[in-house]
C-alpha cells in the first residue's frame, strides 16, 4: 500500500462558489476555483516522516494510476483509517484550552457548532 501510495499524485479541486455539498466537481470551474497536483504521499522536509495528502471531497483526480485505481487506493486508505480509532483524536474543548497542529502533517476538521456560542480560532504559520 505505501509503494502504491508514493507512485501517486493527487489533484485536489475546491470551488468556493460551489455549494459546499459533497464532492467536488472539477468540471464546475470558476475564477475562484483552486487546483493544485501534490504527490499523495508527502515527506515532511524537516523531521522526514511522511504523511498522506488526500481529502474525501476535494480529491479528484489522479496520475500515476488511472482514475479508477486512484478512487480504489483512497477507498481502501480512507477505510484503514476510519477502521483504526487510534488514529482519530476528538478534543472536547474547555475555558482556556489552547490546540496546536502542524497543517502539514495533520487533517482536521470542526463538528457543526451553534452559531450563538463564541468561537475564537487564530492561526499562525512558521516560516
Amino acid at each position: 500500500l505505501r509503494a502504491k501510495a508514493d507512485a501517486v499524485r493527487c489533484l485536489h479541486f475546491f470551488n468556493y462558489d460551489d455549494n459546499y455539498g459533497g464532492r467536488q466537481d472539477p468540471t464546475k470551474d470558476s475564477p475562484r476555483a483552486q487546483r493544485a497536483w501534490h504527490p499523495l504521499a508527502w515527506r515532511n522536509p524537516e523531521s522526514g516522516r511522511k504523511a498522506l495528502w488526500n481529502v474525501r471531497i476535494t480529491t479528484v483526480d489522479y496520475e500515476g494510476v488511472s482514475h479508477d485505481d486512484g478512487e480504489a487506493l483512497l477507498q481502501t486508505i480512507w477505510d484503514f483509517g476510519e477502521s483504526n480509532a487510534d488514529l482519530d483524536y476528538t478534543h472536547d474543548w474547555r475555558t482556556g484550552d489552547l490546540l496546536m497542529w502542524d497543517n502539514r502533517m495533520l487533517a482536521h476538521a470542526r463538528l457543526p457548532f451553534q452559531s450563538h456560542e463564541p468561537r475564537t480560532l487564530r492561526r499562525t504559520s512558521a516560516i
